[in-house]
């Protein structure tokens, strides 16, 4: 070490602060609704790394084991799969559905501090006079934005008890843009039910925030990309960045962002 130069060696009050630090991330839960897209996984990928308890959601089966099996890899405790991560197959276009996704995770962990609403029903019709529209327009509400809302209201009472109970709204650019009228309604939705929400927990240490990525992000899986166009699924894929960018929103670095939506998208129109 060079004359000068501050000491980097930590003194055992800051040792002892930075594992406690770390204690306290690898017993905080996370719930990540539709953990199974590109998007839900890496995040999910980011909580695991983090040492965080993981708890996602999803509508396959297949899909569910195959991003558990890798969080399984990544948690501090691989050798043991079923204390840190949990999968739990469920639709939320079904509201009986939504109504126990909470509940299984306070069963199992008894506890939860973080909940990632990123689940997204996409689809084709953007035409009011459409016949199907209004049953699209019904399933779309019904996943993006009630799923989300109902599943904010049964986390309150947990995250409230949390040291650090944080909602993370996922929107993607469909929330700004007026291509679409059912998703472009629901994403919107999210975007102000984040500011109201926001207000709702005033005077608590809960937190809410919005992201709202592209469509080279939230759009992707397999139920939904043959609903893209090839312009959208050709755009660069920034979903590792917005994992990183949930992953800090729910930290303590972000405690003074609150009732926002940040947007992380290359597009102006986005």
């Amino acid at each position: 070490m060079s004359k000068g130069e501050p000491s980097r060696v930590l003194t055992s009050e800051q040792a002892e602060g930075n594992q406690r630090d770390v204690t306290q991330e690898q017993s905080r839960v996370v719930l990540i609704s539709e953990g199974t897209s590109s998007l839900g996984e890496a995040i999910a990928r980011e909580f695991a790394r983090a040492g965080f308890r993981v708890a996602i959601s999803g509508r396959s089966a297949e899909r569910l084991d195959h991003v558990k099996r890798e969080l399984e890899n990544l948690s501090p405790e691989h050798g043991n799969p079923e204390v840190r991560i949990l999968s739990l197959i469920m639709n939320l276009e079904h509201q009986e559905q939504v109504d126990t996704l909470v509940s299984q995770v306070i069963e199992k962990f008894g506890r939860l501090d973080a909940l990632i609403n990123n689940a997204e029903h996409i689809v084709k019709s953007t035409d009011l006079l459409d016949r199907n529209f209004f049953t699209d327009f019904q399933n779309v509400l019904q996943v993006n934005l009630f799923a989300a809302t109902r599943l904010a209201q049964l986390a309150a009472p947990y995250l409230i008890r949390s040291p650090r109970g944080v909602i993370v709204n996922v929107c993607s650019f469909r929330g700004a843009a007026t291509s679409n009228i059912s998703n472009s309604i629901a994403k919107a939705g999210i975007s102000m039910f984040t500011k109201t929400l926001a207000n709702e927990f005033e005077g608590s240490k809960v937190r809410v925030v919005a992201v709202a990525p592209g469509s080279n992000t939230t759009l992707r899986t397999p139920e939904t990309e043959n609903v893209l166009s090839t312009s959208m699924l050709d755009e660069k894929d920034d979903t590792e960045e917005v994992a990183n960018v949930v992953r800090f929103l729910e930290s303590e670095e972000a405690s003074f962002v609150h009732g926002c939506t940040i947007d992380i998208n290359t597009s102006p129109l986005a």
